[in-house]
Order: structure tokens, then C-alpha cells, then sequence
């Protein structure tokens, strides 16, 4: 049908039918009536950004992109009033009179005249995501970020925190299911001390400072050493990182691109005698409380090192081993070890508290099938798990290797996985669980790793599942372990049928003997000890087929 039939020939927003008459909808121009072969313009809402239209037997719904409005047989209009309805989508009328509305800022809304009730479900009310830090037992996500040439995106959604299986979502947006922050955007970093202490840096707008209920307080050109340096809102705190006694802040541009504030609230600022210096973005600190710092390859890029104990720094480049300057993580390992993503592949530094000026090795370039690991591909981000495994993140998806990164343990990629993207903005790992998240660009996915972070003795041992059941097929964990810990598994008369050693505090079994067969129906015993013996646990795990 065209312009000959009575309707013209532009593109249809949407169609339906009651049954008995076809309606069709050309959004900014109006709604079309199909009767005797040919189509008429009704008279209500002409003009009107339309973006879906729905029929009943007598009524007709329709989804403007401010407003739902429903029409009676004699074209009468009346608006679907919801107070929790923003930005609708989509409506429809179901068998009992309810309308159901599809909100993009909402999300489902159920209309039944007297009510109106609001379906979220449990996840962060956007995909963005920038930086994914563990704090306090909690997962918090940085949902803003900036683009490839360091310009800010003006990202509203603010923060996600993940807890007891939920997510609560924190920004300026006013939509339902969601929490008040300052009216800031692009929150790329957070660290934090516990849930009380949590700081996290804006791409524009200083550093903001939230205590884990209601309360904020944002730092800025006014009450704190932050530079503005540019226009406007120019405050661009590219990365924080709470250390002993304080916090380190990043300020990108500034002369003073490094502070120190302080628990006391007294700051501390730091220059550099490099030229690169001045554009830091990610901040990470080793075990002795060094900074490796990684800084924008638009500006000659590498790794500035420093020590704020002796005052010295360093740069790290491309003529110190890096396969590239252009940095896109630094991970400090459990050997304190500091393993570099590159846009060239991996490098690490087996003393990343090296005495600066002293005593420097060159980067270690890691062998895996005998070239360097990732040689030539581009590293976005790196993850160590409790058994100082190292996840590596490219543009083909997530990688565990092993310790020394010469032993391919798995690769995840949506061709063989629920990944929901191979490209990967951040990783983190709740050590307790083992639990490592995923921060994709079409958001958020969690794997349960079979490695935790060790204790120093066997503390609340948990082996799950107890029983293994005749229709269980998977991996029995034991958590709780010390590091290293070596592990059998024996049956009730001593006979040793598995042995293995703890990945940090977790170790697996797969419920199969030595030969290769599913372990028969009977009481297994789980012997644990540390390394030297001085640790020990004794457990049961029932097998049932």
C-alpha cells in the first residue's frame, strides 16, 4: 500500500490489529485506518512523535515518546496517567484491562487503574561500565569513563554496588529503583577502605567522597589542591587508590598530577621531573606501598614508578623492555610481581618494590608455546586470583593462565561461553568466593573461579556440594584452606584416590578416582595441610550414585 491506497509512503513506526481493523502509524505525521482497501488519517494526535500503537477490541493504546494515550471507539483520547512513567517504549492492554508500559528509565510498568506498580529487576540500570573495584566485601562498578582521546563522555549513570545478591544503583537521574548522588557524571575509579571510606574519581568534576549511606561530599578546585585544567568542569581525577593511611588521587594535566589525602584531611601534592608525568590514569601500588603509575600514551606514555618513603620516581618505557609505552593496566601479583598490559602484549617486573635508581631489572617478556604471551595483540586488562593466577583480558575474549603465564588453564569468548562481549573494560575478584566479574561493553557477567584467597590457617572449611549426588556432574569445591595447602582425598579405609594442591585457599576435585572412574558410592576423607605441616584439617564428603 502507498500513496495511491491513501497512506503515504514513508517509513511505519508501528502496526496492529484488533482483529478486525488494521491500524498503522507514521511517526510526525499520524495514524492510519485500513477499511475497503484503502487507508484514512484518524484525527487524534497528528504530528506526534509516535513510537508504538496497540489495539483492543474498543480501545486503542498508543506510546508517544512522553506520554501513553488511549483512544475509544469514538476517538475520544485519555492519558494513561502513571506517576512512575518517564520515557515509555512500548504498551499494551492485556486480558484484564491492565496496561502494561515498557519505560526506558523505569522499566516495567503495570497500569491498573488505581495502582501503578514499578518491575525492576536486580542489575545495574545501565551497561556502562569503566572500573570494577572490590571494597568492603562489596563489588562497586564506575559506570562513566572517557573516550579513546581522553575527552569526557558526561555519563550519568553514576555507581553500581553489588551486595548479598543484590544491586543498588546510585546517580543524578531520578529514576525509580535508584539512589541520589551530586549532580556530577563520568565516575571512572573508586577505592575505598571499608563501606564508610569509599572515594572515587570523576572525569571533570573532582573527587567524590561517599560514607555507604546517603551522604557525599565532592572535592574539588575549592576545598581541596585539585586542579582545574581547563574550562568549565576540567577536574579530571583519573584514578584513586586507598593506601596505608590515606588515599592516592590522580589529576590529570595539572603540574601537581599526583596528591596524598591524608585521614587527617591534610593533603600533600607531588610533581615529577618528566614531561609525561603530568597525564597519569591509572594508579596501582605494590606491596612495600610503591606507585606504578600508567600515563596517556598521547603524551609519551610508559610508567612513572614512585616511591614516597625516599621521594624517587622513575620512568618506565619501551627502552626498559615494555613491548609498548601505550599501558592499559599494571597488576601487582601475590610475589609482588608487577604485570603489565600492553598494546603490544604482556611484560612483568619480578620486583615491582624495587630501590628505585638502585637496583632495576629489566621487564620480563612471559613464554607461552615458546613466543611471547600476546605478542603484537592488545592487553586491556589483567586480574590475579587467589592462587596467583593471572586472567587476562584482549579483544578475543578472557584468558587464565597459570602463575608464570606459560600454562593455558581457559579462554572464554562468546563463541564458547555466556561472555557477553570479548571486549573487556575491567575485571575483579571477590577473593572471598572467587567470584571474578567481568565489565564488558554490553555490561556485567560473573564466573565462580576455583581459586580464593588463602588464609594463614584452615578457617570455617567449606566443601560444596555435600553429598555429591548421583545427577551432579561438576567440580566439588573446598574452600577455606590455608595457601598452598596439600590436599587428599582417601576412601574410609585409607586408600588414596585424589591428590592436589590448594589454588591459594580453594581446592577442586572432580569426583573421580585415579583411573579415571567416578568415585563409588560411599564416605570419602579430606586430608589438608600446609607446606610445612603445621597446619592441618580433616574433612568427610559423601558420594551417592
Amino acid at each position: 500500500y502507498g500513496i495511491a491506497n491513501g497512506i503515504p509512503q514513508n517509513a511505519i513506526s508501528s502496526i496492529t490489529t484488533n482483529g478486525v481493523v488494521v491500524y498503522s502509524a507514521i511517526s510526525n505525521d499520524a495514524i492510519y485506518r485500513h477499511s475497503n482497501n484503502g487507508w484514512s488519517a484518524l484525527s487524534i494526535l497528528t504530528g506526534t512523535t509516535i513510537n508504538k500503537i496497540a489495539a483492543t477490541s474498543n480501545t486503542l493504546i498508543v506510546t508517544t515518546d512522553s506520554l501513553v494515550y488511549e483512544a475509544d471507539q469514538s476517538l475520544q483520547l485519555t492519558i494513561v496517567n502513571s506517576p512512575i512513567v518517564k520515557s515509555p517504549i512500548k504498551s499494551e492492554r492485556d486480558q484484564n484491562q491492565d496496561t502494561w508500559i515498557a519505560d526506558s528509565k523505569t522499566g516495567l510498568v503495570q497500569e491498573t487503574g488505581q495502582n501503578s506498580i514499578n518491575i525492576l529487576p536486580s542489575g545495574p540500570i545501565s551497561d556502562n561500565n569503566f572500573d570494577l573495584e572490590l571494597v568492603d566485601g562489596k563489588i562497586i562498578v564506575a559506570a562513566g569513563g572517557y573516550s579513546n582521546s581522553l575527552l569526557p563522555e558526561l555519563n550519568p549513570s553514576g555507581f553500581y554496588v553489588y551486595e548479598h545478591n543484590e544491586w543498588n544503583n546510585y546517580n543524578n537521574l531520578n529514576l525509580t529503583g535508584s539512589n541520589e548522588i551530586p549532580n556530577l557524571f563520568d565516575i571512572v575509579s573508586i577505592s575505598g577502605s571499608g563501606s564508610e571510606n569509599v572515594f572515587m574519581g570523576t572525569f571533570g568534576f573532582g573527587l567524590l567522597q561517599w560514607n555507604g549511606n546517603e551522604n557525599f561530599m565532592v572535592y574539588n578546585q575549592t576545598n581541596s589542591p585539585l586542579t582545574n585544567t581547563g574550562t568549565g568542569n576540567s577536574i579530571y581525577v583519573t584514578s584513586v587508590k586507598d593506601a596505608l593511611g590515606g588515599l592516592w588521587v590522580s589529576n590529570y594535566g595539572a603540574d601537581n598530577p599526583l596528591h596524598f589525602f591524608q585521614n587527617d584531611g591534610v593533603w600533600q601534592s607531588f610533581s615529577f621531573p618528566f614531561s609525561s608525568s603530568k597525564y597519569p590514569l591509572q594508579i596501582k601500588i605494590t606491596q612495600l606501598g610503591h606507585l606504578w603509575i600508567t600515563l596517556d600514551p598521547a603524551f609519551g606514555g610508559g610508567i612513572l614508578v614512585f616511591d614516597p618513603q625516599s621521594g624517587n620516581s622513575k620512568l618506565i618505557t619501551t627502552g626498559d623492555g615494555l613491548p609498548s609505552n601505550s599501558i592499559h593496566d599494571i597488576e601487582i601479583d601475590l610475589e609482588d610481581q608487577a604485570w603489565i598490559g600492553t598494546e603490544d602484549g604482556v611484560a612483568y617486573f619480578q620486583n615491582a618494590s624495587f630501590t628505585i635508581n638502585d637496583d632495576f631489572a629489566e621487564a620480563i617478556l612471559p613464554l607461552f608455546e615458546n613466543r611471547p604471551l600476546f605478542r603484537n595483540e592488545r592487553v586491556d586488562a589483567i586480574e590475579v586470583d587467589g592462587g596467583n593466577r593471572k586472567w587476562i583480558a584482549t579483544d578475543q575474549g578472557v584468558w587464565l593462565f597459570s602463575e608464570n603465564g606459560d600454562q593455558l588453564i581457559h579462554n572464554f569468548n562468546i563463541e564458547n561461553s555466556p561472555l557477553l562481549s570479548n571486549f573487556i573494560n575491567d575485571m575483579t575478584i571477590n577473593h572471598g568466593s572467587g567470584e571474578l566479574f567481568i565489565g564488558t561493553d554490553n555490561g556485567i557477567i560473573s564466573y565462580r573461579s576455583t581459586a580464593t584467597e588463602g588464609q594463614s590457617r584452615h578457617e570455617n572449611v567449606k566443601i560444596f556440594p555435600n553429598p555429591v549426588t548421583k545427577d551432579f556432574s561438576g567440580i566439588v569445591g573446598i574452600s577455606g584452606l590455608v595457601t598452598g595447602a596439600v590436599v587428599k582425598i582417601t576412601d574410609i579405609s585409607g586408600k588414596l584416590i585424589f591428590q592436589t594442591r590448594s589454588q591459594g585457599g580453594t581446592a577442586t576435585w572432580n569426583v573421580l578416582d585415579y583411573s579415571g572412574r567416578r568415585a563409588s558410592t560411599g564416605i570419602y576423607l579430606i586430608y589438608s595441610t600446609s607446606s610445612d605441616g603445621s597446619e592441618s584439617f580433616i574433612g568427610k564428603i559423601a558420594v551417592i550414585n
